[in-house]
């Protein structure tokens, strides 16, 4: 499994959805990204070798404290929901006042063997 089919895979899934195209999420992270609004997966883990699955989490995060990012982050969740390869049934707020932040966790799991080479 790449971490780079996995990426491109998220980042398909995202620039698909035409409600977030006014975001400029730029290309999906792994680790914490440098600039904001932003996707980045975090948490990845091998684990689950022998059920050929792995989870990580993915995160929206944002500096825009407005109520309206939930919807984002709604839609975001609903783009990984249409994949074949990811399970991803629920979002986490992780409000972060303190530094002026909104971040947003969606669990998920990944299976390689179904995303289309």
């Amino acid at each position: 499994m790449s971490i780079k089919a996995l990426i491109t895979h998220i980042q398909e899934l995202v620039s698909a959805q035409s409600g977030l195209a006014g975001l400029n999420l730029g290309l999906v992270n792994y680790g914490v990204p440098t600039k904001l609004p932003a996707i980045y997966i975090d948490g990845l883990t091998f684990l689950d070798d022998k059920l050929n699955s792995h989870t990580f989490n993915l995160c929206y995060v944002t500096t825009d404290l407005s109520i309206e990012q939930l919807d984002y982050a709604k839609l975001i969740l609903a783009a990984l929901q249409g994949s074949p390869c990811v399970q991803a049934q629920q979002l986490l707020p992780r409000p972060e006042p303190e530094n002026k932040r909104n971040r947003w966790i969606i669990p998920c799991v990944f299976f390689p063997r179904a995303l289309k080479a």
